[in-house]
C-alpha cells in the first residue's frame, strides 16, 4: 500500500512540475519538438529560433528575470499551437503586459505563475479566454478575493492551484466558477471552505497541509466522484455522510485520527485509493 501511495505522489509531482519530460533544451530541439525548456537561460529577448518548430506547444521560461516582457509576448503570440506556458520564478514579471500579449493566443490553456510575488492579478487576465488552468502557487501576498473575482470571468477555467499562498480563507465567490473541476489549496492556513458542492463539475480537492479539524461539510455534499486530499491537518472525526460519497482517492494521512475514527474510514469510505 505504501509503495502504491508513493507511486501516486510521484505521478502527481511529475504532472505539476515546472519541467515535464517532454521539454528539451534549445540545442537538442528538432522539427518534431513539442516542448522547449528555456528556464534559467538569462534571456533578455526570446530568440527567433522558437518559431522554427511547427509542433511546438509548450515553453518553459521560468527563472528568466531579465526578460523584456513586451517583446517576449509578441514573439510567443506568433506560436500558433502554444497551449502551455511556464513563467515561474520571475518576480519582476510585467503580468499586465504578458496577459495583453498572450490574449492574441486563442490556444493557450495552461499558465504557470508560481513564485512571482504577485499581489493583484491585472484586469487583463480576463482576456485569456481559452485558459483552463492557472497555477498561482507560492505567491504569498496575493489578494485572493480579487483574484477569484477576476478568474470567475474565465468561462473555460477548470483548475486553480493556490498552494502555499498564505491563505486564511477562500471567498464564497469561487463557487461562481461553475466550470471548475479541480482545486488545490495545499499548504495554507485554512480551517474552512465555502460550499464547494455548488461546483457541479468538481472532481478533485486538495486541502492538505492546512488547519482543518474536520472534513468540511460541503465536501460531504458533493455528488460527483471525487479525489479528496486532506493529509497533514488536525482532523480527528469522520462524518458518517462520507458513506454516501464515491472517492477516486481519499487521503487523510498524518491526521490525529483516533482508532475508532480509523475504523469508520475503513468501513465507510468507498475509494479506489484510500490512505489514513
Amino acid at each position: 500500500m505504501r509503495k502504491l501511495y508513493l507511486n501516486i505522489c510521484f505521478l502527481l509531482f511529475v504532472l505539476s512540475s515546472c519541467i515535464t519530460p517532454y521539454e528539451v533544451r534549445l540545442e537538442y530541439a528538432n522539427k518534431k519538438t513539442k516542448g522547449l525548456d528555456l528556464s534559467s537561460s538569462k534571456y533578455v529577448a526570446l530568440s527567433d529560433d522558437v518559431l522554427n518548430y511547427p509542433q511546438l506547444n509548450r515553453i518553459n521560461l521560468s527563472n528568466n528575470p531579465g526578460l523584456n516582457w513586451k517583446s517576449t509576448t509578441e514573439k510567443l503570440a506568433q506560436i500558433n499551437n502554444l497551449t502551455t506556458l511556464f513563467l515561474n520564478d520571475n518576480p519582476g514579471i510585467d503580468l499586465k503586459q504578458v496577459t495583453i500579449g498572450l490574449s492574441k493566443l486563442k490556444t493557450l490553456k495552461h499558465l504557470y505563475l508560481t513564485g512571482n510575488k504577485i499581489t493583484v492579478l491585472p484586469d487583463e487576465i480576463t482576456m485569456l479566454t481559452s485558459l483552463e488552468s492557472i497555477d498561482l502557487s507560492n505567491n504569498q501576498d496575493i489578494n485572493i478575493a480579487d483574484a477569484i473575482e477576476k478568474l470567475s470571468k474565465l468561462k473555460s477555467l477548470k483548475f486553480i492551484n493556490m498552494q502555499k499562498c498564505g491563505l486564511n480563507e477562500v471567498p464564497q465567490a469561487i463557487t461562481n466558477i461553475k466550470t471548475l473541476e479541480a482545486l488545490n489549496f495545499y499548504g495554507n492556513s485554512l480551517d474552512s471552505l465555502p460550499d464547494i458542492s455548488l461546483l457541479p463539475k468538481i472532481q478533485s480537492v486538495d486541502i492538505g497541509g492546512n488547519k482543518f479539524k474536520s472534513i468540511p461539510e460541503s465536501v460531504t455534499k458533493i455528488k460527483t466522484r471525487i479525489n479528496f486530499y486532506a493529509q497533514s491537518n488536525q482532523i480527528r472525526t469522520i462524518p458518517y455522510e462520507i458513506a454516501l460519497m464515491k472517492f477516486g482517492t481519499f487521503n487523510l494521512t498524518n491526521n490525529p485520527l483516533p482508532p475508532a475514527e480509523r475504523e469508520k474510514v475503513k468501513k465507510l469510505v468507498n475509494a479506489q485509493y484510500k490512505f489514513y
